[in-house]
């Protein structure tokens, strides 16, 4: 018979779980410790406290083991729920990349032109508003010459009519190539600037 509470017990612990197994041991335990007490079962205190002790030590380690499956289970499921998340994001830049609002500049440089954001590895990039502006300027004209005339007109919009130096519009350049992938933007002599993507 005790086998069978044994049996009976781990059969609850595998098919409803660790509450409904220990409830189903409760149930046992008491069953048995009433019958003890009310119906001779011809069983020594001994054998009786064997039995009580390893079915409570069977159900300290199935909840142990138990308890660790779903800890496994929930960690499992995060990462799933991670790379999901990342695999999302990942397609909505390929998307993005190919309905042509994000272009890519080289090694890993990305252009948003919606956002006017800049990024590299998916890391954002500061950007002063002049050098949005003159990036956004260059991308639409990528391998066409910019002139000195077309980056002060778009660039310094509310002070265009004041005189804006060729050395302000060269010292913006500089400083946008710094945040840039090398040899995006060369000089053309006489010219301006040219973007290469």
């Amino acid at each position: 018979m005790m086998s069978f509470d044994l049996l009976l017990s781990f059969a609850s612990f595998m098919l409803g779980g660790k509450w409904y197994g220990v409830s189903i041991t409760v149930m046992i335990l008491a069953s048995i410790y009433t019958q003890f007490f009310t119906i001779d079962l011809h069983l020594s205190m001994f054998s009786l406290f064997t039995f009580t002790t390893s079915l409570l030590t069977f159900n300290v380690f199935s909840l142990i083991f138990l308890n660790k499956i779903e800890q496994d289970s929930m960690s499992m499921q995060q990462h799933i729920y991670m790379e999901v998340g990342k695999r999302e994001i990942q397609e909505k830049i390929v998307q993005k990349i190919e309905s042509k609002d994000i272009i890519n500049l080289k090694n890993n440089y990305l252009w948003d032109k919606n956002l006017k954001a800049l990024t590299i590895n998916n890391k954002p990039i500061s950007l002063t508003q002049k050098e949005q502006l003159l990036l956004a300027l260059l991308v639409d004209n990528k391998e066409k010459c910019v002139t000195f005339e077309d980056i002060q007109a778009n660039v310094w919009l509310e002070s265009y009519n004041s005189d804006i130096s060729i050395q302000s519009v060269k010292l913006q350049v500089t400083q946008l190539r710094k945040k840039l992938p090398k040899a995006c933007i060369k000089n053309v002599y006489g010219c301006g600037y040219i973007f290469h993507l």
